[in-house]
This record gives C-alpha cells, structure tokens and sequence, in this order.
C-alpha cells in the first residue's frame, strides 16, 4: 500500500488558518482612512466574501470601489501588514498543524499555493507557527496580477511532483477552478470561507465539512 497522494497543495487563508477576522479588522482600518465609513460599517457576514479573493478583485468587483480608490485601498491595507492587533487575530484551524505533522511523517509534501503576497503569506506562517510544516510556498508575487493556476504549477514542479498524486484543498471558487485547470483533484473544504453550492458549482471533486474528514480523505492509501 502506497499513499494516494504524495503531495498535497493546500490553500492559506480559509484551509490552513483562520484568518477572517485579521482580514476584516484591517479592511474596515482601510476604509475607514480612505473616508469609506459607510462600506467600513458593513457587518463581518457582508465583509466575508473579502476573505479569498486577491484584494485588486476584492476591492473593485465586491465592494465596488471606485477605480481611483482601489489602488490606494490596497496601499493602505498593506501597510498595515505588521499590525500586531491584527496579526494576533491570526491562527490554525483546531487539527490543521496535527494534520500537516501526520502528513510529513508519511512523506507526502506539502505546498501552499495562495492569492496572498509571497511576504504576508510567510509572515503569517510565522505567526501562526506553520512555517517548518510546510515544504514550499508559491504565492502571488504582485497585487497586480495573480494566476492561481501558475502557482499551482510553480508548486508541482518545486515539490517535484507527479501531478496524477497530486491535489489542491482550498475553500473558494478559485481554488476548485484553478485545480481543474491544471488538471488535478481539487477537494473543497466547508470549514472555511466558501459554500457547499459554491464549490459544486466550480468542480470540486470532493467536499469536506471539517479537518477530520480531511484527514480521511488525504491519508487514504492504494494498492501498489
């Protein structure tokens, strides 16, 4: 009996950490800088779909900002990065750092592959003490422009992995579209950010509601 997936790449925000209300606290500091205080007054439900998405799409497409504001928006919220009020918001899923130890014992690799800037995606492995349970991280390297697909590429190829052993976890949209563009499983986690109807309709091939039935599911074997 062998592994049935020898490497796993697992979204960050949503998967591994919960980090809704660091992303929420600074997003209303933003807006509330920017003079946006009707948008900063938003409930965390009516803020929640900012969790996710890369902030460029975030800004303009969910809240709607003004072209002239977006880039601003995203200045000010990444200067606020190193916030410690925000950074102590920031933790693991309850099993998530068991279930990435249990994994590596096993020697399967593990990648992350995040809209998140390369920087921030560290950092918070830091604080969220991750970071040596991870094997590589392929993040977004400029707000500009993000392709989740060729960071999901990028990690393969890092990991040196067999793309038929290897699968995507992720709580969004983005994470099932970009797995079945590259052409392997993508596993959509309730958990997290997204819902049940949300992953279905973007073709995950599984769907869990907890870190438990992720870990039946990646530590499944197979007959050599």
């Amino acid at each position: 009996m062998k592994m049935k997936y020898s490497a796993i790449l697992f979204d960050f925000d949503g998967t591994l950490i919960e980090s809704g209300p660091c992303i929420i606290y600074t997003l209303r500091r933003t807006l509330r800088e920017i003079g946006l205080n009707e948008l900063a007054a938003w409930s965390d439900t009516a803020l929640r779909p900012m969790v996710g998405p890369p902030l460029r799409e975030g800004f303009a497409n969910y809240l709607q900002l003004p072209e002239k504001y977006v880039d601003k928006a995203i200045s000010i919220y990444r200067s606020h990065a190193n916030d410690p009020m925000a950074l102590c918001l920031l933790h693991p899923y309850p099993g998530i750092p068991e279930l990435l130890k249990k994994l590596r014992e096993k020697g399967v690799k593990i990648g992350i592959a995040t809209a998140k800037l390369d920087a921030i995606s560290r950092l918070h492995l830091k604080t969220t003490g991750l970071t040596d349970l991870i094997d590589f991280v392929s993040a977004s390297k400029s707000d500009q422009q993000c392709s989740k697909p060729q960071l999901i590429l990028e990690a393969i190829e890092a990991l040196g992995a067999d793309k038929q052993h290897t699968v995507m976890v992720g709580d969004r949209l983005y994470d099932m579209d970009a797995a079945r563009q590259t052409g392997i499983p993508g596993i959509g986690v309730l958990y997290g950010y997204g819902s049940r109807a949300e992953l279905e309709a973007h073709g995950a091939s599984y769907i869990v509601e907890t870190v438990e039935q992720l870990e039946s599911l990646l530590t499944e074997e197979e007959e050599l």
